[in-house]
């Protein structure tokens, strides 16, 4: 799972989110695609950083030949444009558009007429995402993995878009969210973390699935940062409405994590639909069409190019803030990264606040994609950190890279109505040592006592 590092997103701000560029990228046609801007943009919101990642994206969704010159525009159509999912089929002509060879067989050769298309979205840096459709949960997991292996051995693609997702009421099987898995039941939730897993060891920039809706849907399917929920696939008027709201669960996941995709849109309504798919369906990444639903894909709307400039024009917003953790019942110092230092193992101390950047920290979901796990990450991206997931008092607390293990998993929650207590997975408390108000103590865990040691001003769940 990729560590993410508040400091290199920094670095990468200007010519990311922040700057809306990226640098383009040549791709191999047997190698997968650079890190691009999809990819940063999960980054950058998981992070949260002051200033980047305020903007919607877009996914297009075009299943038109690779000769269609709407290719071309989508070329060109970054940054706005992350990525494209693309459907290859053996024989583009068919007119069908549902799955690896179209019709849902499986590839029997390499098309070449697809290679100049993916290349230059790569080298744009766009993310062509492979169409794979998992028949809801029908299709063998083995089948669809070797799907995506094949696109990536010929195309560079390792970034899928799974079609057909269902969920835990979802239309597999006989409703009760078991996936059929070409024959060997399975849990649907099992049967996708499969698919998620290994497309993220295969090198996907990201995950993206389409359940087309929320029904269904929880948290128990979301897998990690590097996912993309669509849970929104629907018509104009259903957003206006809207039939299907975001369920509370998903505000604790980052923007970029979801999309919607909008069909019957009309020009003068894009700015509306924009901002009710990133405020109602809580979508990061959006796109729209003109055709009606179920929409068919096959071209560019013909105000794509407004479509874009409006996308420009909006906004997300951001659950998750930065600010100090003060100590010892306002004690007037800070938890503190010591220096500032982004290194594997720095200490973690007090120190008198100052409002510096290694004094800022924020409250946010855990990357493993489980909800009501957090962690505390400091400005730079990583996370205060319990070494060994030691359970013995007296362990200094250290920073290290976000992975989404236990050792990084806090509750914080107030105590007496006015101060935050942080509870690691052993049950210790966060303890600055000996209750001292001097620079360059020690933080620490220890059996949680109700001390001023463990009570902290910062950010919880519920104050």
């Amino acid at each position: 799972m990729r560590n993410q590092i508040r400091a290199a997103v920094v670095a990468a701000a200007a010519v990311s989110l922040g700057g809306l560029g990226c640098a383009a990228a040549g791709a191999s046609a047997q190698a997968p695609a650079p890190t691009s801007r999809l990819h940063d943009a999960l980054a950058h919101d998981a992070a949260g950083l002051p200033g980047t990642g305020k903007l919607p994206l877009s996914i297009v969704t075009l299943y038109a030949p690779p000769t269609s010159t709407d290719w071309a525009t989508v070329e060109t159509s970054g940054p706005t444009v992350a990525g494209a999912i693309v459907n290859i089929c053996d024989d583009p002509s068919t007119g069908n558009d549902d799955g690896p060879g179209c019709n849902n067989t499986d590839w029997t050769a390499k098309n070449t007429t697809w290679d100049a298309t993916v290349s230059a979205l790569q080298t744009a840096g766009i993310t062509p995402l492979i169409y794979i459709t998992t028949d809801n949960g029908a299709d063998a997991i083995a089948t669809v993995e070797n799907e995506l292996s094949q696109a990536k051995q010929w195309w560079g693609i390792a970034t899928p878009m799974f079609d057909q997702m269902v969920g835990t009421q979802g239309t597999a099987n006989d409703g009760s969210g078991i996936c059929t898995d070409g024959g060997a039941n399975i849990s649907c939730q099992s049967y996708y973390q499969q698919l998620y897993t290994f497309a993220m060891a295969g090198g996907a920039q990201a995950v993206m699935f389409n359940p087309g809706g929320w029904y269904g849907m929880s948290s128990a399917f979301m897998y990690g940062p590097d996912e993309i929920l669509q849970g929104f696939e629907n018509i104009e008027t259903t957003l206006q409405k809207p039939t299907f709201p975001t369920p509370s669960w998903v505000d604790s996941y980052g923007q970029f994590q979801f999309s919607a995709t909008v069909s019957e849109g009309t020009q003068p309504q894009l700015a509306t639909d924009i901002a009710d798919a990133a405020t109602g369906q809580h979508a990061g990444f959006v796109y729209e069409t003109e055709e009606t639903a179920p929409p068919g894909y096959g071209a560019l709307p013909p105000w794509f190019a407004t479509f874009l400039t409006d996308l420009q024009g909006g906004s997300l917003t951001y659950p998750a803030a930065l600010s100090p953790v003060q100590a010892s019942h306002d004690s007037g110092y800070c938890l503190d990264n010591t220096g500032g230092s982004s290194a594997n193992g720095n200490h973690i101390q007090v120190w008198k606040c100052l409002g510096n950047a290694n004094q800022q920290w924020e409250y946010v979901p855990s990357l493993d994609g489980v909800s009501g796990q957090y962690q505390l990450q400091n400005s730079n991206g990583k996370c205060l950190d319990d070494p060994n997931d030691g359970a013995a008092n007296g362990t200094k607390v250290q920073l290290w890279a976000c992975l989404g293990n236990p050792n990084q998993e806090w509750t914080a929650h107030t105590v007496d109505g006015s101060f935050t207590e942080y509870v690691n997975a052993n049950g210790l408390c966060l303890d600055n040592t000996g209750d001292a108000a001097k620079n360059g103590n020690r933080v620490q865990v220890w059996a949680c006592n109700g001390d001023a040691a463990q009570s902290w001003s910062g950010p919880s769940l519920d104050g």
